[in-house]
């Protein structure tokens, strides 16, 4: 009895987040499963977390935990918010920009990609898997660029690196899918982004 007194409240950063992106909340626990549903990585879902919790070390955060002397990115100088780090810095726009170029060519579609679909992944109501090799890719991108502003690469965030590095764990991907007798999903699926320079 005491339990159904409790009053549920909706956590700061999903009020926040929908400040800044409206979602309708029973849209939120889907959000949450994107990673898990795109990801074998646990470091890959725990950012994603992070990010959802609004808990990734950007340097508003850091300025507010008396880490950083500055709230402002180093690239930009403005305010280095999630969104900034992850969608919004001048490096940042033009790596996503070369991302839907390549991911053009690869599956031969065009993505808008705007801020929230970089931060928050895409719905998959269809549970479609080339939307799912996209999530990935963004979940993939968001690690690599939260990396190279951390100090990995000298801070650059080269697209080249980044697609070596997609590469790489693609092909685990493909042994993993070879040994279960899978070769045909891995072609099907992932296979395109091998193909493309």
């Amino acid at each position: 009895d005491f339990l159904l007194t409790i009053k549920i409240e909706t956590p700061t950063a999903l009020n926040k987040w929908d400040e800044e992106f409206y979602y309708d909340k029973t849209q939120w626990a889907d959000i949450y499963h994107i990673p898990y549903k795109c990801a074998r990585e646990t470091s890959l879902q725990s950012l994603q977390y992070q990010i959802l919790n609004r808990f990734l070390p950007c340097h508003y955060l850091l300025y507010k935990w008396n880490i950083k002397d500055s709230p402002n990115c180093m690239y930009c100088m403005v305010t280095d918010t999630v969104t900034h780090y992850l969608c919004e810095c001048q490096i940042v726009k033009e790596f996503w920009s070369l991302f839907k170029n390549w991911w053009h060519k690869c599956y031969d579609v065009n993505i808008a990609l705007g801020a929230a679909d970089v931060i928050f992944g895409i719905l998959n109501p269809n549970e479609d898997i080339i939307l799912d090799v996209l999530n990935y890719c963004i979940l993939f991108a968001k690690q690599f660029i939260h990396k190279c502003k951390q100090g990995e690469n000298n801070n650059n965030i080269n697209f080249i690196a980044f697609k070596y590095k997609l590469k790489k764990r693609i092909m685990n991907e493909k042994f993993i899918l070879e040994n279960s007798n899978k070769l045909e999903l891995f072609q099907m699926k992932w296979e395109p982004l091998l193909i493309t320079d």
